[in-house]
């Protein structure tokens, strides 16, 4: 029997599928007024009053812009890579839960412009993964290139949940 590797989290590199356009943003926007308060140089009022507080604030708050758009940008990068490591390692010390037979009750998932499921049925047992998601696991749907479809014999590997290898199965003689 001959089979086809769809997936595997072992030869698949780590990514992160966030939304990195708020992240952009702080930090672009912090560095902005960091410069911008670097040319513009006010004589610091000697004033103890709220303009000598609200001086201080807005001379400060690019720095904190800036800070919190790259601590989000790290915290996340950390933990994409910590789920693909967890993951991996778990595939890698065989503590999988290995399913095989034919895709039944298939139901397509959407473009990823759109947030979709893709779901189908092996037996008893139900299989799901988003198009989307910050997630090391297995999510191309059909309408961006997965191959997955009803009548279709796999094999799949799946640790906690998630889908770290699929296997297509060719040449099965199904018995009647």
């Amino acid at each position: 029997m001959t089979s086809t590797v769809v997936f595997d989290i072992t030869q698949a590199s780590w990514q992160s599928t966030i939304n990195w356009a708020p992240v952009a943003f702080c930090v672009v926007l912090g560095s902005i007024k960091i410069v911008m308060n670097m040319l513009y140089k006010k004589k610091a009022s000697t004033e103890q009053g709220f303009s000598w507080l609200y001086e201080k604030v807005t001379r400060a708050l690019p720095f904190i812009i800036f800070a919190f758009g790259f601590a989000v940008a790290a915290l996340y990068a950390r933990k994409a890579h910590a789920d693909y490591t967890k993951l991996r390692s778990v595939y890698e010390k065989g503590q999988c839960e290995i399913t095989d037979g034919t895709i039944e009750h298939f139901v397509p998932g959407r473009s990823t412009k759109y947030d979709s499921i893709e779901s189908f049925e092996i037996g008893t047992k139900q299989f799901a993964y988003p198009n989307q998601g910050n997630t090391a696991a297995y999510k191309t749907t059909t309408a961006d290139g997965g191959q997955m479809k009803n009548g279709l014999h796999v094999r799949i590997h799946r640790c906690e949940g998630d889908i770290a290898r699929i296997e297509i199965l060719e040449d099965v003689k199904l018995q009647n």
